[in-house]
């Protein structure tokens, strides 16, 4: 019997920014690593190339022009003209796993819009849209994820690194590990990013001191477990 093969299908692809969806989206190219060369020069008969320092090649996002997408388009617009930041942008490769600056591992990461395609007036009145997107600092894929009401936060006491805590004991099995960007989301006072210093089943120990404010658990929170490499 044949084994179907394993693929990740992007089929429910998106970005996002502030948490909603850019109208009007169907390619998306998500910035990876690479290195480019340059070629070395000596009184030899054989020069030879070597690597430069790692860096993020551009994203690109690219559609539909959608008419009075005041979250989506008309944001990104502005941001391009104003020369902002980005660091509420995500991009989606499929439903649920994104990429997204890691503040947490280099606090100035962020996306910034390097160019808009001017308007395409096309036979079939389809505006084509399209923006160029640049990288700085650091970016993480968030491939873990768990949302839960067992979720609490400990502020550090003395040398005790803060810590977040499950009720229901799931981060293990949700995939959390030492070393990766956690993001907090739906907490009343500890939305962020942090790094995960220490992962048991009910409990992830920070690599911060004093940066959580105590919260008990009761409403339902969400986390986001990632790093730079898949």
């Amino acid at each position: 019997m044949a084994v179907k093969p394993e693929y990740l299908k992007g089929t429910k692809a998106k970005a996002t920014l502030g948490g909603v969806k850019i109208k009007g989206l169907n390619s998306l190219t998500i910035p990876q690593p690479v290195r480019d060369t340059f070629t070395i020069e000596e009184f030899e008969e054989i020069d030879f190339e070597e690597t430069s320092d790692l860096k993020w090649e551009r994203g690109k996002m690219s559609g539909n022009y959608i008419k009075n997408d005041a979250t989506g388009q008309a944001v990104l617009r502005a941001k391009l003209f104003a020369d902002e930041p980005l660091t509420d942008l995500r991009l989606y490769e499929d439903e649920t796993d994104f990429w997204a600056p890691d503040v947490a591992a280099k606090s100035f990461s962020c996306f910034k819009l390097v160019g808009i395609t001017p308007p395409e007036v096309q036979k079939n009145a389809v505006v084509p849209f399209s923006c160029d997107i640049l990288v700085q600092g650091n970016l993480a894929r968030f491939g873990t994820h768990l949302t839960g009401s067992g979720i609490a936060f400990v502020s550090a006491s003395g040398e005790t690194p803060d810590t977040i805590t499950d009720t229901d004991s799931g981060f293990l099995t949700a995939g959390f590990k030492a070393g990766q960007t956690v993001i907090v989301e739906d907490t009343d006072s500890n939305a962020g990013q942090y790094t995960i210093a220490g992962v048991a089943a009910g409990v992830l120990t920070l690599s911060s001191i004093g940066d959580l404010v105590d919260e008990v658990a009761g409403e339902s929170v969400t986390l986001h477990g990632g790093s730079m490499t898949i």
